[in-house]
């Protein structure tokens, strides 16, 4: 199988640690939590950068999340 021209350089690890940096530069506190969990309910907003596979107990978290969530492309959702 081919690699898609837009996934050709795409780094998750990469990724990840910009996101990681751009909110630190804008002073929040971050939690990163695992894949699995099933709690978000004390998180005002939830952000899953390129996360390929979201578990169930996270889907359903997530769907009964009150606070904002942003999952990005490449996501299975």
């Amino acid at each position: 199988m081919a690699t898609q021209p837009q996934g050709r350089d795409f780094s998750y690890f990469r990724l990840a640690f910009e996101t990681n940096r751009a909110l630190c530069r804008l002073g929040l506190n971050i939690d990163i939590i695992p894949p699995d969990c099933a709690d978000l309910s004390t998180d005002k907003l939830v952000l899953a950068p390129g996360v390929a596979t979201l578990s169930q107990p996270f889907l359903k978290a997530l769907a009964a999340h009150k606070g904002i969530s942003l999952i990005s492309p490449r996501s299975d959702t």
